[in-house]
This record gives C-alpha cells, structure tokens and sequence, in this order.
C-alpha cells in the first residue's frame, strides 16, 4: 500500500492556467485607458493652439482622465482575481481608494471650471431678469 500512495497524484486546480489571459486581458485595459489620456492631452493641447482657453484645455484633460480612471480601475479589478495574500489585497484597497479620491477631485475641478464665476452674482441676476444677457 505504502508503494502505491507513491504514485497517485491528485488532481491539481487550473485556476494558474487562466491567469495570464487574465493578466494580458487587464494590461490592455490599462493601456486603452493610458490611450485615452494621451488622446485628451493632445486634443488639448491642439486646442490651445487653435485658441482655446486654458480652462477649455483643462475641461477636455478632466473628461479624458474621468474617462480612463474607469479603465484604469477595471483592469485593477481584473489583477485582484490573481491576489492571493492579505497584503495584494490592502495595496489593492488602497489603489482603489486613491483613485476614487482622485476622481473625485477631478469631479470637482470640472464643475468648478464649467461654473461662470459670477454666475450668483447679484449683477447677473439683474441682467437675466431683464434679459440684457
């Protein structure tokens, strides 16, 4: 009996086999997003040589970062399947949560820039109540 435990072998899980589709399938993710933040910098920067406004520039860089933060975080989600301890999954926690600050302030900064700076001013009111916009 002891010559036979030798030679049995228990089936191993395949769950490794995936992992690098995994893997590859989460790195073009973060690539398409790192494309889309390239893409909103140069149209930014073709808008300021076309006589945009800085703010202008500043809003098209803004959606393009939103845009590629959700990419960004879904490629993250697709590496933390391949986390196996405690500490893969706090660094992975702590990303996530930079990342959502960070899109928050970029939230923030859009509605502050898309914001007229005297749109409550009391002069603006007067001139939209009488319609001498």
């Amino acid at each position: 009996m002891g010559a036979l435990r030798g030679r049995i072998r228990r089936p191993r899980a395949s769950v490794s086999s995936s992992l690098p589709l995994v893997a590859t399938g989460a790195a073009l993710i973060e690539f398409g997003g790192a494309v889309i933040i390239a893409v909103a910098v140069l149209r930014a920067l073709l808008g300021l040589a076309t006589g945009a406004s800085i703010a202008q520039a500043k809003l098209i860089v803004i959606a393009g970062s939103l845009s590629a933060l959700g990419y960004k975080s879904a490629a993250a989600l697709l590496k933390a399947i391949e986390l196996g301890s405690w500490n893969g999954i706090g660094i992975f926690a702590a990303i996530f949560t930079l990342r959502t600050v960070i899109k928050q302030l970029l939230v923030w900064e859009r509605s502050r820039l898309t914001v007229p700076p005297d749109a409550g001013s009391v002069e603006n009111e007067r001139s939209l109540a009488s319609g001498t916009v």
